[in-house]
C-alpha cells in the first residue's frame, strides 16, 4: 500500500523538523558527565576534593602526636576505634604551616587509611565535567593544582587525593 503523495510530504517535514530541533534542545547530562566535590579550605585558600576518592570524613579527633619527624605527620587519631595516622595536608601541598591545620580529617582508605587535616569545610557541590578547568599545558603544582573549578570567591585547586597519598608514601619510605 503506498501513500499519498501530500502524507509523504507532511511526514518528511515533520521528520526533518524533529530532527533539526533534536538539535536545538540541550544535550542529555549524563550522571557520570559530573563530578562531586568538597570544598574545602588549606592554609587559608580554596580547594576541592573528589568526593569519590574520599572514605569519610571526620570532626574535631584528638590527635596523639609521635616522636616521628615525617614531614606533615601530626600524629594519631583514633577513627573507628583504630589508630590512623594523620597529615596536615597544607604542609604535604607545601604550603607553610603558619597555624595549626583545622579539626576536619579527610580519610582516605586503600589497604590502610590515612587521615588528611585541613582547615575548614565550606560546601559540598556537584559539578559538570565541562567546568572543571583542565590543567594549562606544561604547568602543574603537583597534587593539588592539576585541574581547578570556579568558587565563589575565586579558584580552587582539586587536589588529587590518591597523588597525595602516595607522595606521603614515598616520603615515609625515603623513596
Amino acid at each position: 500500500m503506498t501513500r499519498p503523495a501530500g502524507d509523504l510530504e507532511q511526514l518528511l517535514a515533520e521528520l526533518r523538523r524533529a530532527f533539526d530541533d533534536s538539535f536545538a534542545r540541550p544535550v542529555p547530562v549524563r550522571d557520570r558527565d559530573w563530578v562531586d566535590l568538597l570544598i574545602i579550605t588549606v592554609g587559608g585558600q580554596p580547594h576541592a576534593v573528589r568526593i569519590a576518592d574520599l572514605a569519610g570524613l571526620e570532626f574535631n579527633r584528638k590527635i596523639i602526636p609521635l616522636p616521628i619527624g615525617a614531614p606533615g605527620l601530626l600524629g594519631l587519631a583514633a577513627v573507628g576505634g583504630e589508630p590512623v595516622p594523620v597529615f596536615d595536608l597544607a604542609v604535604v601541598l607545601g604550603a607553610k604551616a603558619e597555624k595549626p591545620p583545622g579539626q576536619w580529617l579527610a580519610l582516605h582508605r586503600d589497604t590502610e587509611t590515612l587521615a588528611l587535616a585541613f582547615d575548614g569545610l565550606r560546601e559540598t557541590r556537584r559539578v559538570p565535567l565541562r567546568d572543571v578547568i583542565p590543567p594549562s599545558s606544561g604547568a602543574g603544582q603537583g597534587a593539588a593544582g592539576r585541574e581547578a573549578v570556579s568558587v565563589q570567591d575565586g579558584v580552587a585547586h582539586v587536589i588529587d587525593v590518591p597523588s597525595v597519598v602516595a607522595l606521603i608514601r614515598r616520603t615515609m619510605h625515603g623513596r
